[in-house]
């Protein structure tokens, strides 16, 4: 066992380590004075913002931003399962309601009920690189898309990003590729990292659940009326599958025990945590 800034590295099994955080969850629900449980870190509407709930004062605003930023250093150290919500109260600390409160609280709550959860990363298959990436088209209150991107190196989980798109979108099959674009780039590094490590790492694998934007990618072709920024970061994408960087994939996401659903914060956390046991999060039975 070894202790780092709040966490506990267990490297008692061969070729695996279990990071747990439950003492920096325990010191955060003590703060907060959580006292319930919840079953999952968020309802349906995560994103919407009702513009008639009354602004929190100022002591309750920096305590709201002190607990968000404490929130989003387990999201991003050992507890991926609460990012997409975590990322979502990060853009909300300057001006935040009693309903984004009531969002922290059902946050806070889930992790009350699910402190036992542990990040187990698994060092078999280290030399192949999965990127899953999801986009939420028109979810933010001005539209703007959502992705959620998940990195594997074998069955190792990398990192997890969750974040509003820059640009607006007039479809999903924008959305996606925009997605798509963020979410290789990161993956690419990584790539490029083992090869210089000696490993043979390449191609990167790009799992989709939109088999339209798989077509688009492949053929470096769209009827879809683009600005040129959409089509920069389209072709981008393109010339990674063309020179054989990127190799894509589909897989519906009801089907993928590892891909983390971003868009969607009612997912079923115990099953997802279960089913990837070993490449990401595990559950208690």
């Amino acid at each position: 066992m070894q202790n780092y800034v709040g966490m506990v590295f267990d490297f008692s099994t061969e070729g695996t380590v279990v990071i747990e955080i439950k003492n920096c969850i325990e010191v955060l629900l003590e703060y907060t004075e959580t006292k319930t449980s919840a079953p999952t870190p968020a309802e349906v509407n995560l994103f919407d913002v009702n513009y008639k709930n009354e602004l929190l004062s100022d002591v309750e605003r920096a305590k709201f931003h002190t607990v968000v930023a404490k929130l989003l250093y387990l999201a991003k150290r050992a507890r991926p399962d609460i990012l997409l919500e975590t990322s979502y109260l990060t853009t909300r600390v300057t001006r935040a309601t009693e309903g984004d409160l009531e969002k922290l609280s059902m946050c806070l709550e889930y992790l009350k009920g699910s402190k036992d959860i542990t990040l187990r990363l698994n060092g078999r298959d280290y030399d192949t690189v999965t990127v899953y990436v999801d986009a939420s088209y028109g979810t933010l209150a001005d539209r703007k898309p959502h992705t959620g991107t998940v990195l594997n190196s074998g069955r190792a989980f990398i990192c997890e990003y969750s974040r509003k798109q820059r640009i607006n979108t007039k479809s999903s099959c924008e959305a996606e590729p925009d997605g798509v674009s963020d979410g290789v780039n990161p993956a690419i590094g990584v790539m490029n990292f083992m090869i210089n490590q000696g490993y043979e790492a390449r191609p990167v694998t790009l799992m989709q659940d939109n088999k339209s934007t798989i077509k688009m990618i492949e053929s470096g072709k769209s009827n879809l009326e683009r600005s040129r920024h959409i089509d920069i970061r389209f072709y981008f994408v393109n010339d990674c599958v063309k020179n054989g960087d990127v190799r894509v994939e589909y897989l519906r996401t009801e089907d993928d025990s590892r891909y983390v659903d971003e868009t969607n914060p009612r997912a079923d956390i115990k099953i997802f945590g279960r089913q990837v046991d070993g490449g990401q999060v595990k559950c208690r039975d």
